[in-house]
């Protein structure tokens, strides 16, 4: 069934055509299909059809008619119902999804603090171990520098003797001198092995961070909880209604 729009505002002034015989108006209706015919329609059909000019003045006053148009209404009031309700929903959604937010973001700053204090200890701990092996290599060098001072002085003690008593004397007193001095090269080169460190695994984080699983998630409730907290739908009529709700939206629709 096409409309004629070209025929005016009026519902009296609009023309319906066929949508079987285009160029036909409609003219009659079916009981027994509830079905729009036009004169082709009619002189090719079998069923008992009744103009539509005999039956228009007596269908407001139908039941079935004022049915119809209740029903309608009460569709419109149950959309209306819907939006108000849906808009509801959305604006919990956006309350909900803006507090979810947040506490991302304090779980995001929460764990930046704990890892900057963690790397802020770590770095004090290098920072201490680092100076701790400058000073104790500074020393290893300094006794270095003085053995070898001290082995100069003896070699020159020992070259400057003139073949008298004196090469003699030189000669006894160079050999505690240089046993002395050995002793202390040893413990130079005890001192020159530092402590050695390494950084330790923590197992628990080791396994976090190499799992494909997230530290959090974000899921759908249960079901059974939703449908416990649902209030109801809108009803209509004689048309039953169907409705679903996901995630992701809601939506109704109507079965005869």
């Amino acid at each position: 069934m096409v409309a004629d729009s070209t025929q005016g505002e009026n519902q009296e002034n609009t023309v319906y055509y066929c949508g079987v015989h285009p160029t036909e108006l409609i003219k009659y209706y079916c009981p027994n299909h509830d079905t729009l015919h036009c004169g082709d329609c009619a002189a090719s059909s079998s069923c008992i059809m009744n103009k539509l000019c005999s039956i228009s003045r007596e269908i407001r006053n139908n039941a079935e008619f004022k049915e119809l148009q209740s029903n309608i209404a009460q569709l419109m009031k149950s959309a209306d119902a819907l939006e108000s309700k849906v808009n509801t929903i959305k604006e919990s959604a956006v309350k909900q999804g803006s507090r979810h937010l947040d506490q991302v973001e304090r779980l995001e700053q929460g764990l930046i603090e704990k890892i900057k204090a963690h790397s802020a200890s770590l770095k004090d701990a290098i920072n201490i171990a680092t100076s701790e092996a400058k000073y104790q290599l500074d020393i290893v060098i300094d006794m270095c520098t003085d053995i070898k001072s001290s082995g100069e002085q003896l070699s020159n003690d020992l070259n400057d003797c003139n073949g008298n008593d004196s090469e003699v004397i030189a000669f006894v007193k160079a050999k505690p001198v240089l046993q002395s001095k050995t002793d202390e090269l040893n413990a130079a080169g005890k001192r020159a092995n530092l402590k050695q460190y390494r950084f330790k695994k923590c197992v628990d984080l080791d396994t976090m961070l190499q799992t494909t699983k997230s530290f959090r998630s974000y899921e759908v409730e249960n079901e059974e909880m939703q449908s416990s907290q649902s209030t109801g739908r809108p009803d209509i009529q004689s048309t039953n209604i169907h409705q679903h709700t996901e995630a992701t939206g809601y939506y109704i629709y109507m079965s005869p």
